[in-house]
């Protein structure tokens, strides 16, 4: 199967629209240019490896203010209450719905593929914006930038 960049965009677009809309009550957002310098400063990271071939990697970044709020609605704690492995588990769930989400979408469409285990590879900066658009389709990867009310979110999907 080749790598049709254009569809998996279009899908991981509304499989973040659906979750974040509605299973996790906050509009979602795309943003057009990147992220800014006043945007988040440090983001959970998570990815999952989807078994399809050639290999796709989504890699999600959930700013950690966002990430907290959520843990918190979710396990209905107070925001002071959250520890860091609570937002590590939040944005593992997020990219869970997300690729479940995708999968149907590309099941649709002749796409078949496992979704893999999402590992947590740490907290990150944010980076700022680098002037390049936040959703385009180059060499094998596409980049999807949004937010959910102020805070940034982002989907990378990556093929091998």
């Amino acid at each position: 199967m080749s790598f049709a960049g254009d569809l998996w965009k279009a899908s991981a677009i509304e499989a973040m629209r659906d979750v974040f809309d509605r299973l996790v009550f906050r509009d979602y957002e795309e943003v057009a240019a990147g992220w800014t310098e006043s945007d988040a400063s440090k983001a959970s990271v998570v990815r999952m490896q989807l078994r399809v071939d050639p290999v796709v990697t989504l890699v999600f970044a959930i700013g950690d203010e966002l990430a907290r709020d959520l843990s918190a609605a979710i396990l209905g704690m107070d925001d002071s209450e959250v520890q860091p492995e609570d937002l590590q588990d939040t944005a593992s769930e997020l990219l869970n719905m997300i690729g479940g989400e995708m999968k149907t979408a590309l099941f649709e469409k002749g796409i078949e593929f496992d979704l893999g285990i999402p590992d947590m590879l740490g907290v990150w900066p944010f980076a700022a914006g680098d002037g390049e658009s936040s959703q385009d389709v180059v060499d094998g990867q596409v980049r999807i930038s949004g937010r959910l009310g102020e805070e940034p979110v982002e989907l990378r999907i990556l093929v091998a």
